[in-house]
């Protein structure tokens, strides 16, 4: 069975913050990824690209980008502007609602591809 760890450290000024470090261990029945997907420019911040998605039910994904992308979630309409190079991770998510995870790449034509990194994990 796939065995996912996570370990967050924050320190404020040289502090660490209380209750710190956490150290998350999960096990999940299938994992996917890592993977990467090279985005092209879209031109805009409106066009949307569905995730092909491994995993019918994501519990715990892991995203990061090279350049900024957009994404949304469970088919929402709510968008996460993800910065480069930047990261994020969901632990213990519900994701159900198709497309699961959508990214769009706001670079002007001819701008840089976003090579986007996805790791997931999850019961199916």
């Amino acid at each position: 069975m796939p065995e996912i760890r996570s370990t967050l450290l924050l320190d404020q000024d040289g502090v660490t913050l209380p209750d710190l470090p956490a150290v998350l261990r999960y096990l999940f029945p299938v994992s996917a990824g890592p993977f990467t997907i090279e985005a092209a420019p879209d031109n805009n911040s409106s066009t949307y690209h569905a995730l092909s998605q491994p995993l019918a039910n994501p519990a715990w994904l892991y995203i990061a980008t090279d350049q900024p992308i957009n994404l949304k979630f469970n088919d929402g309409s709510d968008v996460f502007a993800l910065g480069a190079p930047g990261s994020i991770l969901f632990q213990n998510v519900s994701l159900s609602s198709a497309p699961l995870i959508s990214y769009n790449n706001p670079a002007a034509t001819g701008g840089n591809t976003a090579n986007i990194t996805i790791l997931l994990f999850g019961n199916s």
